[in-house]
């Protein structure tokens, strides 16, 4: 068996010993996954000091690590750069879905991550219709004859246009009904029915 010195055992005494909760907020501070939000802003910080402090000329490596940590946190921070939505379609589009979801969550006034994802649901709904619509009119006014696989696909954007017109709908009508006040309502009666929310009131007679 090893005998262990005075100096090791003082030095074992004075090592820390972390609870539980401690060794989780450890963990959670230093361990990120690549990809993650603090990583691409960790990341993006070391680019720019390493390679742009006094230094306007970038190499292409330094360029693609910025380029890189950039979009990570671009899409990490969807609520606020809308930057996934936009990636999802065409670049002539691009611009209309980052007005259109702005001009919605200041419209009815989104605070919250829940309303701001569910204004971009609105809007990719809208814009999906138009696409589809738009491929669906170029390729039937193309063409003066329509054969079986053609039909087949002007049928398939016709389903695509009507599953992004009830997306676009259901979206907007979500966020409306997410958005409407709160009504209070006080009723003093002997007997009160209420079928919103299955409020019943009776009042039963003193004896």
């Amino acid at each position: 068996m090893t005998k262990t010195t005075p100096k090791e055992n003082k030095k074992n005494a004075l090592a820390k010993v972390f609870a539980p909760e401690e060794t989780r907020a450890l963990l959670l501070q230093q361990v990120h996954i690549p990809g993650d939000l603090d990583d691409a802003l960790k990341r993006y910080g070391k680019a720019l000091a390493r390679h742009s402090r006094g230094n306007t000329k970038l190499t292409e490596s330094a360029r693609k690590d910025i380029e890189s940590a950039v979009r990570s946190a671009m899409y990490a921070l969807e609520v606020e750069t809308h930057y996934g939505l936009m990636d999802s379609f065409d670049e002539k589009y691009r611009s209309m879905a980052k007005e259109m979801t702005s001009q919605i969550i200041k419209e009815y006034e989104c605070t919250t991550h829940a309303e701001k994802m569910l204004v971009e649901s609105v809007v990719s709904g809208f814009i999906s219709q138009l696409s589809h619509t738009k491929r669906f009119n170029s390729c039937f006014n193309a063409q003066e004859y329509i054969s079986s696989e053609l039909a087949q696909f002007l049928g398939m954007l016709g389903k695509q246009i009507d599953r992004s017109n009830r997306q676009f709908l259901s979206s907007l009508a979500m966020l409306k009904q997410l958005k409407q006040p709160k009504v209070e309502v006080n009723i003093k009666a002997n007997n009160a029915f209420v079928a919103e929310n299955q409020q019943i009131n009776h009042d039963t007679p003193e004896s």
